[in-house]
């Protein structure tokens, strides 16, 4: 019971940095918002579709009046990779599980119970859900489930874990609508499908041609576009049987993990995390920007969080059941409670920026938890607290890079903070395996990702962000998330310094795919790629 009681006060102190104020809604009907209130924009046309004629109407009529066309997911981007200011198509209603014609397929992938095929508009929450009915799972999945399934995976979206890749690994054929209305199945060049015996037409509406493209630098540059190459229709995905996830956190120091024998050389070398026992296929470090003194010198509090993988559900004691002492049942109470209490945190964090460090550690001693067990969708998601406004930066960097990056950021933390400018919240560094998609943050290399959220309303936090993108884009060649960047790149010769081997393969897919500059928008304006004149308010 002990135990419980002080899980529960992890849960209070852990919440004690978010804030829940939702944004209000926008009075003109055509206003789009994102979910954190950072970006707004009032289309000339703000259109729901409910098919694939759907999207190839609006497409073609957005054409026929020299407009550009945007799908915007579900909000969760804060930079301006899903904007426009002439229409923009809201996919929520594209949220079906849908059938997978099989005689389409080589003989090989036929009886394959492994291949879903969803609408781009599902979201990663109904997807889970749907997928448990079956029997199913995703095999790796970020910490918020809200953003619809494509959305998360064409903005390089990620879980962690050096055996998996990000969200957009997973898809292995996708529908993608393009310039005049043209339906694209595009798939890599040993593709699932057979191009003998492919019907030609799609498969919910038999008057629409469908084209089957297998081709490796197509799909590549289709599964991250940023919406650059048309709007997805659907996809198919590759998921794997419905497993089990065992949650471990640890508390521990920046010096601890990365003394040698620590775990992060070990992470960096290939060798095993744990000197018994199964080593976890989730590995992430939450990590504390500010510095405590120790009998040992100064340090830096951090919570390990291992997650074990299980084929079936075992046999859960009491505690396995609660994560920070609490059952699920109890979430939706609980976020209301945050909600209440969320508008005066950021308050006391602008007037009394002093206090912010020992919040920090006061919720990082109270975190370590010896056990959480649920089926893996579940323990992926990190619940109530995702209701947070708050907006950030991610950024991408070779794994060789860790110690020296957070190092940096730790330098970083100090210089802001003599000016009044905290963080809100610790840090987190995730780990992904390379991506083959052409400008995904994670293509190449192995990489790490380090997250630094903020909430809305605290004083300077754009600029606390901005100057750690900047830094390390310079420092470390990191590669913006592209739906948390900052709109720092500016050109497209900035991407490409990250992306020198693959911008110029993804270029030449978008010169081919989007020859009118339908799929052009703010993003494209910020690089000087696109083929239309820049909108008035770009």
């Amino acid at each position: 019971m002990e135990d419980r009681i002080r899980r529960r006060d992890a849960l209070g102190a852990a919440v004690a940095l978010t804030s829940l104020m939702v944004p209000a809604c926008a009075s003109d009907p055509r206003a789009f918002t994102n979910v954190s209130g950072t970006m707004r924009v009032s289309p000339r046309i703000y259109a729901s579709a409910s098919s694939v004629g759907d999207l190839v109407g609006l497409i073609q009529n957005a054409e026929a009046d020299a407009l550009r066309v945007r799908m915007t997911g579900s909000g969760h981007s804060h930079s301006d990779v899903a904007v426009t200011s002439d229409v923009i198509i809201s996919p929520k209603k594209l949220n079906r599980v849908l059938s997978l014609d099989r005689r389409r397929l080589k003989l090989e992938y036929q009886a394959d119970p492994h291949l879903v095929r969803v609408e781009s508009g599902i979201t990663i929450r109904e997807l889970n859900q749907a997928l448990d009915q079956m029997g199913l799972a995703l095999t790796n999945l970020g910490g918020y489930d809200a953003q619809t399934i494509v959305g998360a995976a064409i903005t390089g979206t990620h879980g962690t874990g050096l055996a998996f890749g990000p969200i957009a690994s997973q898809i292995v054929a996708l529908e993608l609508v393009t310039t005049g209305g043209r339906v694209l199945q595009i798939e890599p060049a040993d593709g699932i499908s057979d191009s003998a015996h492919f019907v030609k037409s799609v498969e919910e509406d038999a008057g629409l041609p469908l084209e089957l493209v297998q081709d490796d630098d197509t799909f590549n540059a289709a599964t991250v576009s940023l919406g650059c190459l048309g709007v997805v229709y659907a996809v198919t995905l590759r998921v794997v049987p419905k497993f089990w996830l065992r949650e471990v956190r640890t508390l521990t120091t920046w010096n601890a993990l990365r003394r040698s024998g620590g775990a992060l050389e070990r992470l960096l070398s290939g060798s095993k995390l744990r000197d018994a026992g199964p080593d976890p296929e989730h590995f992430d470090v939450l990590v504390a920007p500010y510095s405590h003194a120790t009998p040992a010198g100064v340090d830096h509090t951090c919570v390990v969080t291992e997650r074990f993988r299980m084929d079936c559900e075992p046999k859960l004691t009491a505690d396995d059941r609660l994560r920070g002492g609490v059952p699920d049942a109890l979430g939706g109470v609980l976020g209301l409670i945050i909600h209440l209490a969320g508008r005066p945190v950021t308050e006391i964090v602008n007037r009394h920026p002093e206090l912010v460090p020992g919040l920090h550690e006061q919720a990082m001693q109270q975190m370590p938890d010896a056990s959480y067990v649920n089926l893996s969708y579940k323990v992926f998601n990190l619940g109530a607290l995702n209701e947070a406004v708050a907006f950030a930066t991610e950024l991408a960097f070779d794994l060789a890079s860790t110690v020296a990056a957070t190092e940096r950021l730790f330098q970083i933390a100090d210089e802001l903070r003599r000016q009044g400018i905290v963080h809100t919240s610790p840090v987190s560094l995730r780990f992904v395996a390379p991506a083959a998609a052409l400008i995904a943050p994670q293509y190449g290399r192995k990489t790490t990702m380090l997250e630094i959220p903020m909430l809305v309303g605290a004083t300077s936090a754009k600029k606390l962000l901005l100057t750690y993108e900047r830094a390390f884009i310079d420092e470390f060649a990191a590669r913006p998330h592209w739906g948390l960047d900052l709109d720092v790149l500016e050109s497209e010769a900035a991407v490409a310094a990250l992306y020198p081997d693959s911008w110029p393969r993804f270029r030449a897919v978008y010169d081919r795919l989007n020859t009118r500059g339908t799929f052009d928008g703010r993003f494209t304006d910020r690089l000087h790629i696109s083929r239309r004149p820049r909108e008035a308010n770009g």
